[in-house]
């Protein structure tokens, strides 16, 4: 189908962070960074909140790492509120921003629970359909303006339908505060075919790997 997300290059030093994923506790108001990373060089790890340094980490690392990142201040990711924290991962010469939010999922007794309480979840199902671009937003303005529609009708989130929406959209759902919920389109595949499954595991795997390390899937 052809090129089914946004593609860049992007410049990278000998000594550079491969991929990482944080993983939010907030009983003890922390994170756990873990990572690879290409060659030898001081590792550190910081976090923001609105502007302001809650955590920092350094260590002289190599290949795989492990962190853990205190926070000063504990501020938890709620419908309708992201509360995001900016991070800023350096190593060597290469320097990675993001950021994260902290919160905790579970299900106990066929209940959804956000922060350790039950929430009824008000979602929308989301296809990603937008007429001047088929299956591509022109702009983040258009990303955020759907997100905006479902909460002004009392949404609080959405099932993404059959698509692997575009990172950029879920940026800005955990921006907001807008909880979704992914799945992988099959468009009638055959279930029985050996090689279709292979195709599937293999692309679902690698979403799966791509949105993990987001606050808000």
């Amino acid at each position: 189908t052809g090129i089914w997300q946004t593609v860049y290059l992007e410049f990278t030093p000998c000594e550079r962070i491969e991929k990482f994923k944080v993983y939010p506790d907030i009983e003890n108001s922390s994170v756990l960074i873990t990572g690879e990373l290409c060659g030898k060089a001081e590792f550190t790890a910081e976090a923001f909140y609105e502007g302001v340094s809650v955590g920092k980490v350094s260590f002289e690392a190599s290949s795989h790492f492990t962190a853990n990142l205190p926070l000063s201040e504990l501020h938890l990711w709620e419908l309708g509120n992201g509360r995001l924290y900016d991070l800023e991962i350096r190593f060597g010469n290469d320097i990675v921003k993001s950021y994260f939010g902290m919160r905790e999922v579970s299900i106990k007794d066929n209940k959804f629970s956000l922060n350790n309480t039950p929430v009824f979840l008000r979602m929308v199902l989301d296809q990603g359909f937008y007429p001047d671009g088929i299956y591509t937003a022109k702009s983040d303005e258009v990303l955020k303006r759907d997100i905006f529609l479902s909460t002004n009708m009392g949404f609080h989130g959405a099932r993404l339908h059959q698509k692997v929406f575009e990172k950029r959209f879920i940026y800005h759902c955990d921006r907001a505060g807008y909880i979704i919920w992914g799945e992988h389109a099959n468009w009638g595949m055959d279930y029985t075919n050996a090689v279709a499954q292979g195709n599937f595991i293999c692309e679902w795997t690698e979403i799966i790997e791509r949105d993990f390390n987001s606050p808000a899937i």
